[in-house]
């Protein structure tokens, strides 16, 4: 929730108008937000009007599965902002071993998986309130696995503007 104070001075002159405080994403030109949630899963979004305020690098949500396997989940990047925008998306793999982990990022029914852990993607002139949805999957093959996918979504025109989740398959024994 935003806090915000209006202060309002008065002269015979003139009036002026401050308002203090962090404005709502509605009232931001850039605002890219990032949603996950297990596919096929009857819950709702994680992440969803939570934004990274504090660091480009801060991750918002993060959604952890125990247990050995593959599992899938599904990532949606919008834009919240009030303008047109281009937003930039990098997954980073977190693992350990990597050996033991492996990683699938679909979009639009191409394997993009290289592509967005490497250099990322942009999508291109957004509307506000368009999303693009991707299906990713996650595996864990052995004991004492943990394998990780953080997304970054961040604004081309403002790199502050930016909102990260995470995904965690952790098969600890």
């Amino acid at each position: 929730m935003d806090v915000r104070r209006t202060v309002v001075l008065l002269s015979s002159a003139a009036l002026l108008v401050v308002t203090l405080g962090t404005p709502p994403a509605s009232a931001r030109p850039r605002q890219p937000d990032g949603l996950i949630r297990l596919a096929g899963g009857t819950g709702g979004w994680l992440g969803n009007d939570e934004y990274s305020q504090s660091s480009p690098w801060e991750t918002d949500q993060e959604l952890e599965i125990a247990g050995a396997g593959t599992y899938h989940f599904l990532y949606r990047v919008q834009n919240d902002g009030s303008r047109y925008d281009s937003i930039s998306v990098k997954a980073d793999k977190w693992d350990t071993p990597p050996a033991d982990c492996t990683y699938r990022v679909i979009l639009r029914g191409k394997n993009i998986t290289r592509k967005i852990t490497e250099s990322g993607i942009t999508l291109k002139s957004i509307r506000p309130g368009d999303k693009t949805t991707f299906r990713f999957t996650i595996t864990a093959k052995g004991d004492d696995d943990q394998c990780a996918l953080e997304f970054q979504a961040h604004s081309t025109k403002l790199f502050t503007a930016t909102d990260h989740v995470i995904a965690t398959v952790a098969n600890t024994v």
